[in-house]
């Protein structure tokens, strides 16, 4: 049984439904658990890399070897939908485990290069994770409470993202990497072990795009359905718009601290700790925006309000800077949580894994070309005028979606009243 559940069952309030599952307890708490170890690795990694070589430029080599590895989902996105997902979830989980439980043997300089092949797998591993992810919460979830358990790992992800790293840190400060591995490698069978107890049986997935032949047709199918579904389209479009002008931020803000309120570097945490909080507490609450308001116009109103915090950041007064980090935090949860409803509910069982992947690459190509952008044209604009262009761009996306979604089916509609 589903937790689409029966018509009585959904009169009661949905985080209350979500904790009274089996199910949804086992696929949320082993989630949520991996969550911790992997972002308590990220920063652990990078400052053991630092510390077995001295240098920066490889410890930053980290990051640049995940993102190489999930460059790799649109191909595993296919093994999504071409694969029973709950076996195939399972498989790459304890995969997961074995290869993070290989960093065991960097013991110093000789043999620091290790950690990067092991950062490789660990990003092809995540696309995979994500795609398969997005092909499993529908049947496992229903319709009704996608937006519910969407907003319950967002606000775990950005609690996690507040203190997990520190935790990670901390941990390699006062006794070693190998707790850090260890606690990783548990994540991941602890997320095994949850999945292969869920009951709810997954359908077999069609694939509607069988008919059509060749390499390029099965890897590009994802892309085609996301540009063939006008929804979908809209929000994707729009939020590609959003992470080029994130990406453009990048560099603005450590202006905003040093130009803007004339504080030293540390203070820079005090930013994104508040930044976070209002993530989680906006996390909290996107499953009620997209419940009253569909997934549209949940992610049109999010983005007004990105707009607005990115303005009050030009602002040259500690609290409208401080208000303009908690409303940019707080906002986004509601975007994310939108968009990954609509494209969960929308995209049948076969396309899945491969409409998640190519949602994604969509989504987050455009930072790093903005961060590229953003790190040129701070020199040449300074940063309020940057920071100008960021809040327009943003105020841009949000006008076109409330316009164009306006009369379309399926649209507008919250989507707890989607049958």
């Amino acid at each position: 049984m589903t937790l689409a559940g029966p018509a009585a069952a959904g009169r009661r309030p949905s985080r209350r439904r979500l904790l009274a599952d089996r199910d949804a307890c086992l696929y949320l708490g082993g989630q949520i658990t991996s969550m911790l170890g992997h972002s308590s690795l990220w920063l652990a990694a990078g400052i053991w890399i630092k510390t077995l070589t001295g240098s920066s430029s490889q410890a930053a080599l980290v990051w640049f070897a995940f993102l190489l590895g999930n460059l790799t989902g649109p191909l595993s996105a296919v093994l999504v939908d071409r694969l029973p997902v709950r076996p195939l979830l399972i498989a790459t989980n304890l995969a997961c485990a074995a290869n993070v439980l290989l960093l065991l043997l960097v013991h110093g300089e000789d043999d620091a290069w290790l950690i990067y092949p092991v950062i490789f797998v660990y990003g092809a591993a995540s696309a995979l994770l994500n795609a398969g992810a997005s092909a499993l919460v529908r049947p496992l979830f229903g319709d009704e409470l996608l937006p519910t358990a969407n907003a319950v790992l967002a606000t775990a992800k950005q609690g996690m993202n507040l203190f997990a790293p520190m935790l990670g840190a901390g941990l390699f400060a006062m006794v070693g990497a190998t707790p850090v591995i260890i606690a990783d490698a548990a994540g991941f069978l602890v997320a095994a072990t949850a999945i292969s107890l869920i009951r709810t049986r997954t359908p077999r997935a069609t694939d509607p795009s069988a008919g059509r032949p060749g390499v390029w047709a099965e890897l590009s199918a994802g892309v085609r359905h996301l540009m063939s579904t006008a929804p979908l389209r809209r929000v994707v479009l729009a939020f590609s718009v959003v992470t080029l002008g994130l990406g453009l931020l990048e560099p603005a803000v450590f202006s905003v601290n040093s130009e803007g309120l004339h504080r030293p570097p540390a203070f820079m945490g005090v930013l994104f700790t508040l930044q976070g909080a209002g993530a989680v507490l906006g996390g909290i609450f996107s499953a009620r925006a997209v419940r009253a308001f569909g997934e549209v116009r949940t992610a049109a109103l999010s983005l007004a309000a990105v707009s607005v915090g990115i303005a009050l950041m030009a602002l040259p007064a500690l609290p409208a800077v401080l208000l303009g980090f908690a409303l940019y935090g707080a906002a986004l949860p509601w975007l994310v949580v939108a968009q990954q409803t609509q494209l969960q509910r929308l995209t049948p069982p076969g396309m899945q894994g491969r409409a998640a992947a190519a949602a994604g690459m969509l989504t987050r190509t455009p930072q790093a070309f903005g961060i590229a952008a953003g790190s040129a044209l701070l020199a040449v604009l300074g940063h309020l005028a940057l920071i100008g262009i960021i809040a327009g761009l943003t105020a841009c996306a949000s006008a076109w979606l409330f316009l164009t979604g306006r009369g379309k089916h399926g649209t507008d509609r919250p989507a707890c009243l989607e049958q």
